[in-house]
């Protein structure tokens, strides 16, 4: 079994995906190696955390609000210097 699963369909809105991803989220966290809280004070860390495995891209933000996107590009710049 793959502890690994694809991202929701692109075609979506980044919102979407990420609502959508959420519900994965609670659903695996039943599962003991999966641990993770997504709520909107938490949204960044978690956003966060996906970038830095490569989880997902700035790309995979298109369609979240711009500032959230900035946000992300601010922090991911920082953390490739």
């Amino acid at each position: 079994m793959s502890t690994r699963r694809s991202l929701p369909d692109d075609s979506k809105p980044a919102s979407e995906r990420f609502w959508k991803l959420d519900g994965r989220i609670r659903k695996d966290r039943r599962m003991a190696c999966v641990e993770c809280t997504l709520s909107r004070s938490t949204m960044d860390n978690v956003l966060h955390e996906l970038l830095a495995e490569g989880t997902i891209t700035l790309e995979d933000l298109d369609g979240m609000s711009e500032e959230l996107q900035e946000r992300m590009k601010r922090w991911a710049e920082t953390i490739l210097e």
